[in-house]
């Protein structure tokens, strides 16, 4: 099977798969409120709600990624989506925080399987001059297809006590909806899903791939200082894109409860506007991106400098947050903001693709995507802590938001200083 007729609909196949990684990480929080009321959770237990689900995808990055340079990115991708489906429909059913996260973990190492062997499949299907857009149109219309369901969907579904799936409703009904279409999109990886055309679509950089083991590739992309510039930009997009998902629509929630008197089911179905806005400009943003990205590096312009841009920003966006208006159009302005251009994680994969070749880029981006996700869950988890012991005005819920903006600004700042020193070296291949 050559590349260019099929590539197109692998791409699609990728692209529905992942949209239920950014279904199940987001599907807390378009009914967060609903959860911490029901299951009884502090700040701090909310944020450790959420990033269980992501310290257990951060365990399952080199493992997905090495299976998929093994064995094919159809058989990752289908497999764990599938089992991502089951997992998540046990969270419908949890009554305290342990079995909430024990769920999550499980659904958080199982949709592991997707961005980095999609990361792969995109580094085989299409050539260098495409991969950019090709991984951002992955990222950016799967994941925000994903999240679009999560922040308006889950909302308005949880609000309709009426509304009952498998005998639960509110929320709980709503989680099992969205089992039902994960199971779904595993079922067209399977189908649709190649792992690779029978034909390279252009040569790979450096020695022959048949004169060289995998395991040596392998060593020597580790040995590779530029691995872990790399690893330096993708902890950052990821520290703080976990922040703005896990709070800015809970805090546009908080405010309208606090000065417009809403009730929790109002609040969260108003405060969806932000998280919608987020999603349309990922999906809008992204693909536009990663071809500026792409037109940029046939100009001679490393790809370094489009993830420092991205990351500053962020750090404008940050600064924003910190103004309490109560309006959810306000903080939907910023998400689309941050969703359009505050997204390097496609151009990280495109990156390293072209840094260390399609033979080695599942297991490249699972060592960049492992450390990233842990140090994104860990910021996670230390933001409710944060927000809780730094604010300057503890016990005000709204005051408690500002510490966790600026933890989010020093993140980004770690970033942009690997991204630039990959733009400075420019682009150079192994080999």
């Amino acid at each position: 099977m050559t590349a260019r007729p099929y590539r197109w609909v692998v791409l699609a196949a990728g692209t529905a798969a992942f949209s239920t990684s950014y279904l199940v990480r987001q599907s807390h929080t378009g009914i967060g409120k609903s959860l911490q009321q029901d299951l009884h959770l502090d700040k701090a237990e909310y944020g450790l709600l959420g990033s269980a689900f992501f310290y257990a995808y951060a365990v399952g990055q080199i493992p997905w990624g090495t299976l998929t340079d093994r064995f094919g990115g159809r058989l990752t991708v289908a497999g764990g989506t599938l089992l991502t489906g089951l997992a998540i429909a046990f969270f419908a059913f949890v009554q305290d925080l342990t079995g909430a996260a024990g769920t999550r973990i499980a659904a958080g190492l199982f949709s592991a399987s997707v961005f980095v062997p999609m990361a792969a499949v995109c580094a085989c299907w299409f050539p260098s001059r495409e991969r950019g857009v090709a991984n951002s149109l992955y990222h950016g219309v799967g994941g925000g297809a994903g999240q679009l369901i999560a922040y308006s969907m889950m909302p308005w579904l949880a609000a309709h006590p009426q509304f009952h799936v498998a005998g639960v409703s509110g929320w709980r009904g709503t989680i099992l909806v969205i089992a039902a279409f994960i199971l779904g999109a595993g079922l067209i990886a399977a189908v649709f899903m190649r792992s690779r055309p029978t034909e390279p679509v252009e040569a790979e950089a450096g020695p022959p791939t048949e004169a060289v083991s995998y395991q040596k590739e392998m060593r020597a992309v580790f040995r590779d200082h530029r691995l872990w510039l790399l690893a330096g930009v993708f902890i950052s997009f990821t520290m703080t894109i976990r922040l703005v998902h896990g709070w800015i629509q809970i805090y546009a929630a908080d405010l309208l409860i606090a000065r417009r008197g809403m009730s929790i089911e109002q609040a969260q179905v108003s405060a969806a506007v932000v998280g919608i806005c987020m999603v349309v400009g990922q999906m809008v943003g992204e693909p536009w991106y990663g071809r500026v990205s792409d037109a940029a590096l046939q100009r001679g312009i490393a790809r370094g400098w489009m993830m420092a841009a991205s990351l500053a920003a962020k750090v404008v966006a940050f600064f924003v947050l910190m103004v309490p208006v109560a309006n959810p159009w306000f903080y939907a302005a910023i998400g689309f903001v941050i969703g359009a251009v505050g997204n390097s994680a496609p151009v990280v994969s495109a990156a390293a693709s072209e840094f260390f070749g399609a033979r080695v880029a599942g297991f490249a981006m699972g060592v960049v995507n492992t450390i990233g996700q842990f140090m994104g869950a860990f910021v996670l988890t230390l933001s409710g802590w944060v927000a809780i012991n730094l604010s300057k005005e503890p016990g005000n819920a709204i005051a408690e938001y500002q510490p966790i903006w600026w933890l989010g600004i020093g993140c980004s700042t770690v970033g942009i200083v690997s991204a630039v020193r990959l733009g400075m070296m420019g682009r150079r291949t192994t080999g």
